[in-house]
This record gives structure tokens, sequence and C-alpha cells, in this order.
């Protein structure tokens, strides 16, 4: 997994507040919608074809590219606000009636009709439209395409356009097709939205945004394996609130919910761009810290323990503690042995009295018993 990613994961406000308000020019053409740019292309090319009719004299098609214009402003504006499905139909329904007022006025020859496959494309792609929808709406068009040719003759131009006949049949068909690319890189960019909603929601928590246990122990493994190729340090802090089970019971599950994300929010905070948090489940949390200098890691955890501890929920909710158990990677260790070792650690920590923090780091000194040899009742020496 990649650090930059770790990072956005372990904070979603911030990430999400970032994508709510892009800074820069680069940032802001990337928001815009694949929708919007298309009505503004649609806008400049009915501009130029508004003035090439308007130098041939063919007063109706300048007033039909006026009526055009019209629609692309509606569409585009449609787009701004979100509703793209509905400016994709302005778009379609534009193009349809260009096309029929153009191939009746310029005749087939000119390629306007070519415009019609579009619009049939675009009503059958726009993923805001109903499958039974669309379907509908793309044979009415193919049928109109197929009707044309029947009812005006083929090849027919009007007298002024003769001489460029060849080059606007050329322009009209390699222009065309554009409008569907548009809609293909929009159904794609829709998709791969959905994609990344989904692997969010299969990666995180609900209430905290954190990452759920599945994918913390899926980067505790690959944080595993990368520490054996190498000779860094891995240490795994596993901690629990302490009395969490007072808090529901007293002020209710939905206080207990901005507790959780209350402790998620402050631990995220503390976190280095390669550490990894995540929920591990009800009022656990796991830490994964990679690299950490091992004369450190203690104090870093102790400190996050004391300002959790001095920390505000809000409200007139208690303070919050939790107990911690850290560990450090040994050679040889599973994902699984790091974590159950964690977690006894952490118990152990709740047994000393909470708010505490339990670490194996340093070797454990046992009190050994006094052996004390009897002396003989008969006072000899044994």
């Amino acid at each position: 997994m990649k650090t930059g990613e770790r990072t956005r994961a372990s904070r979603p406000s911030a990430a999400r507040r970032a994508d709510r308000t892009p800074r820069g020019v680069r940032a802001r053409l990337r928001a815009l919608p694949v929708t919007v740019l298309g009505a503004v292309i649609g806008l400049l090319a009915h501009g130029a074809m508004l003035g090439f009719f308007a130098y041939f004299g063919l007063t109706v098609m300048v007033w039909v590219n006026v009526l055009s214009l019209m629609f692309w402003v509606v569409g585009g504006y449609l787009a701004l606000r979100g509703l793209n499905g509905v400016g994709i139909a302005v778009a379609s329904t534009e193009m349809v009636m260009h096309a029929v007022f153009a191939a009746w006025q310029v005749g087939l020859g000119s390629g306007f009709q070519l415009y019609l496959w579009s619009a049939a494309c675009l009503l059958v792609l726009n993923p805001y439209l109903r499958s039974d929808r669309a379907l509908v709406a793309g044979v009415l068009v193919s049928i109109v395409f197929a009707v044309l040719y029947l009812i005006l003759p083929p090849g027919a131009i009007v007298a002024p356009l003769r001489d460029i006949q060849s080059a606007l049949y050329f322009l009209n068909a390699l222009c065309a097709p554009l409008p569907i690319v548009f809609v293909v890189i929009m159904v794609r960019q829709t998709f791969a939205r959905q994609q990344k909603a989904l692997r969010a929601m299969a990666e995180h928590d609900e209430v905290t945004g954190l990452f759920n246990r599945r994918h913390g122990m899926s980067v505790l493994q690959a944080s595993l394996d990368a520490t054996e190729l190498g000779d860094e340090t891995l240490f795994v802090v596993l901690c629990d609130i302490d009395r969490f089970k007072s808090v529901n019971d007293v002020h209710g599950h939905q206080a207990g919910d901005r507790v959780l994300a209350h402790v998620g929010r402050h631990m995220a905070s503390a976190l280095r761009s390669d550490d990894m948090l995540c929920r591990w489940g009800g009022e656990e949390f796991l830490m994964v810290l990679p690299g950490f200098p091992a004369d450190a890691i203690r104090d870093r955890v102790d400190a996050l323990r004391d300002a959790l501890a001095a920390s505000c929920v809000g409200g007139n909710l208690p303070k919050v503690t939790m107990s911690f158990g850290l560990t450090r990677a040994r050679p040889g260790d599973s994902a699984d042995e790091l974590v159950r070792r964690a977690d006894a650690l952490m118990y152990e920590a709740k047994r000393a009295g909470r708010n505490k923090v339990v670490d194996d780091l340093q070797p454990r000194v046992v009190a050994m018993p006094t052996i004390v040899a009897e002396v003989p009742a008969n006072g000899d020496q044994p």
C-alpha cells in the first residue's frame, strides 16, 4: 500500500474537505464534469455554424443554430448544477433537432444526418436514464435516420454548398462521433467513482472513517513482510476505550458513536505518513507503526495516551481514557501472534488500573524465591 494512500485513509474528513474545495486552476479543471466541457464545445461549434450558414445565406439554418445555442447553454447549466442526466438529454434533443433540420434544408449530401447516430448513442449510454427508456429513445432516433433516407434524395445538397460538399461531409463525418467519445468517458468516470466508493466502503469503518479490521490486518501483514526483508522496526499497539460500555448504557449508542469518532480523529491526527490506524472492533483500535525509533516509541504512545485523556468529547460526555498494549515484531512472528501479544498487554494495562501503557520492550525482572537450607535438629552441618 502506498504511503500517501494510508495518510488519506487515516484522515478521511480532511480528504473530503479537499475534494469539496480543490485548490488551483488545474484541480478545478479536473473537477469539471465532462458534460460541461461537451457543452462548451457544442456552443463553439454551433457558433461557428451560425456564421457559416449566415455567410452562405441559409436563413433557416441560422435560426436553427440560434436555437441550438440556447439548448447548449441550458445543457451546460444543468451539468454545472450536477444534473448530468438531464443535460445529456437536452444535448441529445438538440442533436436530433439540428440533424433533421439540416438534412431537410441542406440535403443528405452535407452529412449532418450522421449526428443522429451520436444522439442515439448518447441516449443509450446515458447512465442516468432508465434502460427501457434509453432503449426506446435510441430505437426512435435510429428510425428517424432511416426515414430521412426514404423521403430525401441521397447525396443532394443545396446549391450554395456544392463546391465544398466533399469538405463539409468529411468535417461532419469527423465530428459526428465526438459526442459519443465524451459520453463514453463520462460513463468510465462514473464507473471509476463507483468502484472507488465501493472500495472505500469495503476498507473503512462507517462510524470513525478509519480502516476496518479486515483492511487493517492486510496492512499489518504487508508491513510485517516488509520488515522481514529489511532491518527496520515494526511496533503494534492495540488499545481499548476504558469503561466504554457505561457510555452506551448511560448516554446511548449515538453518544458512544461520538466517542468512537472522537477517539479516531484524535489518534489519526498523531500518526506519521507511514503509520496505519484501524478500528479493530467495538471500542478497540489497532496501530501499526513501522520504522519508529525503538528508544522513543514508549514515550510516543504514552504522550498519545495523555493527550487523549486531556481531550474533550463535548456535551455532557465524560473524559475518555484508553488502555494500551505495545509490542514489537520479532523474527518469526505472524500477524496473528503480534495482535495476540498486544491484546494480552492491553488487558494487563486494564488490570493495572486502566489509562496505562504496558509493553514488552524490556526484559521482565522476575523475583526468584530465596531457598533456605534446613539445619538438622542435632546441630550437624548439612
